[in-house]
């Protein structure tokens, strides 16, 4: 039981992660003025992560 509790919580913090890095990404390429090529990178890579979180969130929350 406390397996499935700590890949839930890594789960959360993944998708934390990835929202964090979406947001820091979009940031640094306003200020940086790094064009929407930039843009588009960083909203794919912070988007993945989330993506991944969440996916495995759900897997274990159906699991257990």
């Amino acid at each position: 039981m406390t397996r499935i509790r700590f890949r839930k919580g890594m789960a959360v913090i993944l998708m934390a992660l990835g929202a964090m890095m979406l947001a820091r990404g979009l940031l640094f390429t306003f200020k940086a003025g790094l064009g929407w090529q930039g843009m588009i990178q960083s909203l794919l890579v912070g988007a993945l992560v989330f993506a991944l979180g969440f996916a495995r969130w759900r897997y274990l929350r159906q699991r257990g």
